[in-house]
């Protein structure tokens, strides 16, 4: 199973963004992006219009999901058609707005505070430098672990999805984790997403 990470296309320009939301994974699971890449480009060339938000599943474990990320941002960019990439791997409040395409990896981490996010950089890396390079944003989507563990506790997200929906995102949660949750986890790792 693909985790959701979320990546955000905005066809009629006004300033959405995506973000990179991930559940967990399993590396035996098979990525599912490899499994059409070429039909998912041909649906990226085609001159429909784009829902305004574009989530993009991973795997964390899986090279090709990031090369697949890449180049759907590489593409949305080139056709202007992407606003902002938001991603989990950052934590929310940072952002490369204010640097220029021409900016550093090292500018990059700086604007996201990558390194105290805890996401190795080198899978990540041509994902977020194609946005900054293409002068799209890239925007933090992570919650602070201070605000996670507040969040885990809030009940008021269990009303936020219909029941069956609700469900699902927990089923998701358990499945993404390969079944190795305590069931006691599911329920504070769908608010988490939630708050997401």
């Amino acid at each position: 199973m693909a985790l959701k990470p979320i990546l955000i296309s905005n066809a009629v320009r006004a300033a959405v963004f995506g973000a990179w939301l991930s559940l967990g994974g399993c590396a035996a699971l098979s990525p599912a992006p490899a499994t059409d890449a070429t039909g998912w480009q041909r649906q990226l060339q085609a001159p429909a219009p784009l829902p305004e938000v574009l989530l993009l599943g991973e795997q964390h474990d899986a090279p090709e999901h990031q090369a697949w990320e890449r180049d759907t941002v590489q593409t949305l960019a080139r056709q202007q058609r992407l606003a902002a990439v938001v991603l989990e791997m950052a934590h929310s409040g940072h952002s490369t707005r204010a640097l220029a395409p021409t900016a550093s990896e090292a500018e990059v981490q700086e604007a996201l505070d990558w390194q105290a996010a805890g996401w190795d950089w080198a899978p990540y890396a041509p994902v977020v430098m194609a946005a900054v390079q293409a002068g799209v944003p890239v925007h933090g989507g992570n919650l602070r672990r201070s605000h996670m563990r507040e969040v885990m506790q809030q009940t008021h997200w269990d009303q936020h999805l219909p029941p069956t929906a609700w469900a699902r995102q927990r089923d998701a949660i358990r499945s993404g984790h390969c079944d190795l949750l305590p069931a006691s986890q599911l329920t504070p790792m769908a608010r988490i997403q939630l708050a997401k």
